[in-house]
């Protein structure tokens, strides 16, 4: 069953011709063991699977040892020994390279002489029954030659007009060439629709007429109209339980019928919501838990009602909440499980009391917990609340000269980063619990990273994979995977590029990665490298000079970066980076990669591992 080799000073030797050792079994040389790891219900029987964990295993080598003499057995004894024991080289730690030549390909495995030598079976020149016991502590087998794939370092999207989308493999596209105008929101039904309004009024590349709000069906290829659409901007969107849209914002006619800056689309019309709506800008509308309507933003009235900035409508009547906001309210959120709400904007009154751009409404009576944002020219220009009902708020700084961004928890606020000029948008991707940050600055967090960024979890800081030199409005996550952003009206995008690299091994690799600026005067970025298949993401800010080539080295027991130029540079790794784990799954990987300048060059080079010496 094929033959064994093993690492000699030199190169590889047979085992059987070399050092008379006929091997005849080989138990523990196939597929690891695992472990299922699982977490208890408290309540429930049984468990929720977690993952699982390979484990280090043993493998036996069985055979015979023949020596023409006594004499020659015992030299043929220490001549393995010479190759297998632990300290051969003085190096107690080195592992013993074994080959294995019987299956598909060649593979070799790094393991540590357990036993075997301790001299027992001989008769006259022969020691039968040998096994020589090995500890594999990677139980993986690997291919003695290297694989590697080059990758699309960037590549552009045109006609990416208003929006773009991302599918779940991490490709751009641009959703049939768009809306002809700025796009200001956007929200995902429950069927997979898209819903997308703004200011413009066509939509698609055959110019649909759609009047500041359309709608993209799942998998599809063509927009269309939401009714007759509105006769102005319209800026924000909610579903309420029955899946039917709410719309707000400037307008005052929806359909034809009047809707003074707030509508809802039952699915076949427009309706108003109350007798006369709103006397002025909409910011922000949001359904709550409980069904009422809450809106946000510049108006005095809600119906004849007096309602300073805020007002709620529970379905018949609308109706104040207080003495509202007095200023402009921007953006609010709604706490987990209940219906007090966060509210932010430009403001300093909230009821009766100092409200300092942020305030929270009870359901009966507002408060202010916090303080701190406070200045001339303070303002909180967007909220959104996280999986774990943390709202994060951002806007302009006191000042005036900063942008900045919170996280607030219900009683204290807590800065997270700061930016060279002001934060006007915030998004959220539920599904990958990702904060989508966008504004007029050029560095955030210290990075140099212009309009937008993505906020992981409460605290890394990372790139956008794509760059339209204006800021994001929008983002929303479909149950698919597919992420679509609403921006400024532009043509083209340059994005990162996502490569198909296959591993053919049967088993999990870490691949070494090289990229390389042009040999030119000048510079590239690398931005990510992202395995869209995995899940594993690398986010970097490190610009290459001119000739400059950079390898970051994934293998366990490695995790180097390092550059031709200037050595370690593993610093320019960012937080939020999966370095300990980031590896090629068995088969298609799609790789998403961003070197900006167009003419780098990044490349993936790997071993090939498999679960047994089966291949």
């Amino acid at each position: 069953m094929g033959l064994w080799q093993v690492a000699g000073s030199a190169a590889f030797e047979d085992l059987e011709s070399v050092y008379g050792f006929k091997i005849t079994q080989f138990p523990g040389a196939g597929m690891a063991p695992v472990t299922n790891i699982s977490s208890t219900y408290g309540l429930l029987d049984g468990a929720l699977f977690q993952r699982t964990h390979t484990e280090p295993k043993q493998f036996t080598l069985i055979g015979t040892l023949r020596g023409t003499s006594v004499a020659d057995l015992h030299q043929r004894r220490r001549n393995l020994i010479s190759v297998i024991a632990p300290d051969r080289s003085g190096s107690p730690g080195e592992p013993l390279i074994l080959r294995y030549t019987g299956g598909a390909s060649t593979l070799s495995c790094s393991a540590y002489y357990r036993s075997g030598l301790e001299l027992g079976n001989v008769r006259s020149r022969t020691e039968s029954n040998i096994a020589f016991a090995f500890d594999q502590f990677d139980p993986y087998w690997e291919k003695i030659t290297s694989s590697s794939a080059n990758l699309t370092v960037q590549s552009t999207v045109a006609s990416v007009s208003g929006v773009m989308a991302r599918s779940a493999c991490g490709v751009w596209s641009n959703m049939n060439s768009g809306v002809n105008s700025i796009v200001s929101d956007m929200i995902a039904a429950s069927d997979g629709t898209i819903f997308v309004s703004g200011n413009f009024d066509r939509a698609g590349s055959t110019g649909t007429s759609a009047c500041r709000i359309a709608q993209w069906k799942p998998n599809g290829v063509a927009w269309s109209a939401v009714g007759n659409g509105m006769n102005d901007t319209v800026s924000t969107l909610d579903l309420d339980s029955q899946g039917r849209l709410v719309a707000g914002g400037y307008f005052t006619t929806a359909s034809n019928i009047t809707a003074c800056r707030i509508a809802r689309w039952t699915g076949t019309a427009w309706q108003t919501i109350g007798s006369s709506g709103l006397n002025n800008r909409v910011n922000r509308v949001h359904v709550l838990s409980n069904g009422y309507i809450v809106a946000a933003g510049s108006f005095s009235k809600a119906d004849t009602i007096n309602a300073s900035c805020i007002a709620q409508f529970n379905g018949a009547d609308w109706a104040a909440m207080s003495n509202g906001v007095r200023g402009q309210a921007w953006s609010f959120e709604e706490t987990i499980g209940g219906c007090i709400l966060t509210v932010v904007g430009k403001f300093d009154v909230a009821g009766t009391g100092t409200a300092c751009n942020l305030a929270v409404w009870s359901g009966t009576a507002w408060s202010a917990p916090v303080s701190i944002f406070t200045g001339t020219n303070f303002v909180l220009n967007d909220s959104i609340r996280r999986n774990n009902g943390d709202v994060i708020v951002g806007g302009l700084d006191g000042a005036g000269t900063r942008g900045v961004l919170y996280t607030f928890n219900g009683a204290t606020a807590t800065q997270i980063a700061s930016a060279n000029n002001d934060i006007l948008y915030l998004s959220y991707d539920t599904l990958r619990d990702i904060s989508y940050v966008s504004g007029n600055f050029t560095t955030i967090a210290g990075i140099n990273i212009s309009y937008n960024a993505r906020l992981k979890g409460n605290t890394s800081i990372v790139p956008m994979d794509f760059n339209i030199n204006s800021y994001i409005t929008a983002a929303v996550a479909a149950s698919d995977g597919t992420l679509y952003i609403g921006h400024q009206n532009i043509l083209t995008a340059s994005v990162a590029a996502v490569t198909a690299v296959t591993n053919s091994g049967t088993a999990t690799t870490y691949p070494i990665f090289t990229a390389s600026a042009p040999t030119s005067s000048s510079t590239a970025t690398l931005r990510q490298l992202v395995n869209y298949t995995t899940g594993d993401e690398l986010f970097f800010n490190l610009t290459l000079q001119a000739g400059e080539v950079i390898t970051l080295d994934l293998r366990p027991g490695n995790k180097t970066l390092t550059s031709n130029i200037r050595g370690n540079i593993i610093n320019t790794l960012l937080p939020g980076s999966n370095i300990a784990t980031w590896k090629l799954a068995p088969g298609a990987n799609n790789i998403s990669m961003w070197l900006t300048g167009g003419s780098g060059a990044a490349r993936l080079s790997w071993t090939e591992r498999f679960w047994s010496i089966d291949n």
